[in-house]
């Protein structure tokens, strides 16, 4: 997020007036995302990272999340939930008293369920993940075929996910003995695998995929913590390059075109 703002900004697409980012996240541990680090980093760049806003599932007042947050007036909105009808939830209230702030989420928005919902209250909201199918020859052949067969859209993030990972383990198992478990780890953790979610390749060690440009500066040999855009009800790849194309960037209908550049 902080390094696709600073870009924004950079490249005059976009505009902070007050650098305040606020955090909108589940009270879980593990879905904790304003953590020391990521407000160090953001102080080193500039930004006022707000306390974040808690929103427990199935007892958030939505409407009353967007009111708090309209007094703390942020340039960009966090929002971390992972469940599809409390991200639409967030999104319908923020459409009903929208703030001038750029909407970042994490993963949900990737859901088909999103858009199909929210229609063309879900443009302008920017999402990533860390496992995003590529908008490439193999992305677009795997989401033609998925609609081919299931007659439905595949999400631009699990969907690939779950499907490279079992053509992944099909490739460990045809290439040593699939009774023993240790090859086929071996054999997992040390050859590449270029799925339609990028290159899978552990570095022989580690349980993650190598992950561009966060972990490693070789787009070749990873998976792109891919950014994306939705504009019109699709899925627009904006970050990082050479896969994304951040002139693409359309400021959201519901920033005063006044305050920002809009392409």
């Amino acid at each position: 997020m902080l390094r696709l703002l600073g870009k924004l900004e950079r490249t005059s697409l976009w505009e902070s007036k007050r650098k305040r980012i606020l955090p909108i996240e589940m009270p879980s541990a593990s879905m904790h995302l304003s953590t020391p680090g990521f407000i160090e980093q953001a102080g080193e760049a500039g930004w006022d990272v707000e306390p974040a806003i808690h929103t427990p599932m199935g007892e958030t007042d939505w409407d009353d999340v967007i009111a708090r947050a309209a007094a703390l007036d942020p340039d960009a909105i966090l929002i971390a939930n992972y469940i599809d009808s409390e991200i639409i939830a967030f999104q319908r209230a923020f459409a009903r008293n929208p703030l001038p702030a750029l909407v970042y989420g994490i993963y949900s928005p990737s859901s088909p369920a999103f858009v199909a919902e929210l229609g063309p209250s879900a443009d302008g909201v920017i999402w990533s993940t860390t496992t995003g199918t590529y908008d490439d020859e193999l992305g677009s052949r795997f989401r033609e075929q998925y609609r081919s067969k299931f007659r439905q859209e595949p999400g631009w993030s699990i969907a690939g996910a779950v499907y490279d990972q079992v053509r992944m383990l099909a490739a460990a198992w045809s290439s040593v003995d699939a009774r023993n478990t240790a090859d086929v780890v071996r054999y997992l953790r040390r050859w590449p695998y270029r799925g339609v979610n990028g290159v899978y390749y552990f570095g022989e060690s580690g349980q993650a995929p190598k992950l561009y440009p966060d972990t490693t500066p070789d787009a070749a040999l990873s998976q792109a913590h891919l950014i994306y855009q939705i504009q019109n009800g699709e899925h627009v790849l904006l970050d990082p390059e050479p896969f994304g194309d951040l002139s693409q960037f359309v400021t959201p209908h519901w920033i005063d075109s006044s305050s920002s550049s809009v392409k």
